[in-house]
This record gives structure tokens, C-alpha cells and sequence, in this order.
């Protein structure tokens, strides 16, 4: 039995991502490397924000019954989408990142489990933050910082 069901959603955020995501959006389990120039979706990472969550994520734990020794997990990973405009528009930036979003929402409404054994639901959407950023050398850039909860039995 697994102590926790965090690290099998975000396999499975990082797996089913890749089927889902817009053409050329690379996903990472984690931060994509640093040279690599495509937009991306980053799974399990921290806070961008300097007043933001240094977690990946977040779980807690309760009892699913009395005397049994099943429990109930309520969590939520980090994700980050990140798209850089190619017209230097926010406006294109900021569609291109909100389609990442869009594409992981969509994929937790569609499949609420992911595929895994014990998972009872997936939702998009604890939070969500967008940022814009202009980078130099770089132009127009949109990142959405946002959440994938879940609940397990576990």
C-alpha cells in the first residue's frame, strides 16, 4: 500500500500531459531544462513567487473509517504553463498559455482518475495565478501557475 498517491499523479499528469498539451509545448516532471526554447508545462514544482508555495504540492491525510486501515488523501500538485508569444502580443502569449491550462482541465475532467487504481477524482483549478513577464532577448512571455487537486483512497 503507498503512503501517499502524490507521486503516481504526477506521473500521470507528466504521461497523459504529453497526449494532450498543444503541438511543440514541452512537459516536465519538474522544470523543462533551461536551454530548452519551447513553451512548457512544469508538473510538481514550487512557487515561482517569492510569497508562493515552496512545495510541489500539498497532502493531507485523515482516516477513511473507523478501525480500518484505509485513508482518505486530499491534495494538490503544482503545475506551471509557460508560453512565449510569437507575434510579441501579451494577447498570443497569454492564449498560448491558457491552452496548456486548458488541455490539463480538460484531461481532469475526461479521465478524473488518470488511470490510477486510487484516485477518486482529479480538478483543475485550486488556484491559479498569471504572470507576465517580459524577459530581455526574449519578448513577451505568459506564465499561469495553477493546481491539479485530487482526492485518494489510499
Amino acid at each position: 500500500m503507498a503512503v501517499s498517491a502524490f507521486p503516481a499523479v504526477v506521473d500521470a499528469l507528466v504521461a497523459l500531459g504529453r497526449t494532450v498539451v498543444p503541438t511543440g509545448v514541452t512537459v516536465a516532471d519538474g522544470m523543462p531544462k533551461p536551454k530548452d526554447p519551447a513553451d512548457f508545462l512544469a508538473v510538481g514544482v514550487p512557487s515561482l513567487d517569492d510569497g508562493g508555495s515552496l512545495f510541489s504540492g500539498e497532502s493531507r491525510q485523515t482516516w477513511a473509517e473507523v478501525g480500518g486501515l484505509s485513508r482518505d488523501e486530499e491534495a494538490f500538485v503544482n503545475c506551471l504553463a509557460a508560453a512565449r508569444s510569437r507575434d510579441e502580443t501579451v494577447k498570443d502569449a497569454r492564449d498560448k498559455a491558457y491552452a496548456i491550462v486548458e488541455a490539463i482541465a480538460g484531461l481532469c475532467r475526461s479521465n478524473p482518475t488518470l488511470g490510477v487504481p486510487s484516485l477518486l477524482w482529479t480538478s483543475h483549478g485550486v488556484t491559479v495565478n498569471p504572470v507576465l513577464l517580459y524577459e530581455a532577448g526574449r519578448g513577451v512571455s505568459y506564465v499561469v501557475e495553477f493546481q491539479v487537486a485530487y482526492r485518494a483512497r489510499i
